[in-house]
């Protein structure tokens, strides 16, 4: 695979949209506080959430999305099916210090029929919009430190000029949330612009006070245009093991669509692509 020249940037504070999708600095910055708050460790929390604690460890994230448009009078309307399977793996880096390697693809599908994704006509403006039947996307990696009593992200990812990474938790009742916002930019069909994904996940407080390396965890994406203020797609997102079909009928597709991702019923990417 040919790699396009990646851009790496430790997060250096939280971002706002500001004129034209310019990204300006937030009035408050993100936090892990409530982590240590509730006696967890940031840096462990983040590993087990995410991934594993366990080094060396592959986690399988799922993302059931839809691309929407705004209609007036409507509302978000989804007008295509996207789904896309992450995996990760972990690295150790010392004690305070780890790293997530990904890899990720995915199938796009007509809402109504379920079929391969084609051209869409958009009634609203009588203009055909391109769909793609499918995505590969990576290698991706995320490397995390401890820093001062929170921890600092940074993301090396295959053709996208990465901006800026941040995280921030929240912690009410049993439920942890860890809302990750990412940066960049990327060129499609020729053209370059910024993007903003935002992972929001949540797992059990009692879980992650218990002593085991890999807790359940779920929630939400979306990916942001700034400079229009919509959204190209949004969506659940659920970690699961390697080998689950959390939706047999999307696994078979892209099993049949990427076959070399796959060893036998596991989803097994090429890690040192």
């Amino acid at each position: 695979m040919t790699r396009d020249r990646r851009t790496l940037l430790k997060s250096a504070g939280a971002l706002a949209l500001g004129v034209a999708g310019t990204p300006a600095a937030a009035a408050t910055p993100p936090s892990t506080a409530a982590l240590t708050a509730a006696g967890l460790d940031p840096l462990a929390t983040y590993r087990r959430m995410f991934a594993s604690a366990a080094n060396g460890a592959e986690s399988l994230w799922w993302y059931f999305g839809f691309q929407p448009i705004d209609v007036p009078d409507v509302g978000p309307v989804p007008t295509g099916q996207v789904v896309t399977l992450m995996g990760y793996l972990t690295e150790d880096l010392g004690r305070d210090a780890f790293a997530i390697q990904w890899l990720e693809i995915g199938t796009f599908r007509d809402i109504a029929t379920g079929a391969p994704a084609t051209p869409w006509p958009n009634p609203i403006t009588g203009a055909v919009d391109q769909r793609r039947p499918g995505m590969e996307d990576g290698p991706g990696r995320y490397t995390l430190r401890k820093s001062g009593s929170g921890l600092t992200i940074a993301l090396d990812q295959t053709r996208a000029t990465v901006k800026d990474v941040r995280v921030d938790a929240t912690v009410a009742g049993d439920r942890v949330c860890l809302t990750q916002t990412e940066d960049k930019e990327r060129t499609f069909g020729g053209n370059t612009q910024a993007i903003r994904t935002t992972l929001k996940i949540y797992a059990s407080l009692a879980d992650l006070r218990s002593a085991a390396g890999d807790v359940p965890a779920r929630g939400f994406y979306s990916v942001l245009i700034p400079a229009t203020g919509k959204y190209s797609v949004t969506g659940l997102m659920e970690k699961t093991a390697m080998d689950e079909k959390r939706d047999p009928v999307a696994w078979e597709r892209m099993k049949a669509a990427y076959p070399a991702w796959f060893k036998g019923d596991r989803f097994a990417p090429n890690w040192k692509r």
